[in-house]
């Protein structure tokens, strides 16, 4: 049992250690990506002609952009989901070394 508290303990300040790593990580390089790229349309016509926004008979459908909150979440969990199988894996290996099943 002690064995057992001790390898739930080490399991879970590994996994509190990569979670936070993880999130510095995405916020270091969150500060440093613009939020949105831009490609704005040259003043004068190039060797490329330029292409219409909507095609010819086709209607325009409403942009329905992601809010990048959401995105930012989505990330997020993905991330913890990650971590927490990783964490339960390991977790699950060595309850079964102390028991000594290998």
């Amino acid at each position: 049992a002690v064995r057992q508290s001790t390898i739930n303990q080490e399991i879970s300040n590994q996994f509190q250690k990569a979670k936070a790593a993880i999130y510095a990580d995405r916020q270091h390089l969150l500060a440093r990506v613009p939020q949105r790229v831009r490609i704005e349309p040259a003043d004068h016509p190039g060797p490329v002609p330029a292409v219409p926004d909507v095609a010819p008979g086709v209607d325009a459908a409403a942009a329905d952009p992601v809010p990048a909150a959401a995105c930012e979440q989505l990330a997020e969990d993905a991330a913890q989901t990650t971590l927490m199988v990783v964490a339960f894996q390991r977790w699950y290996r060595e309850q079964r070394e102390a028991h000594g099943n290998p």
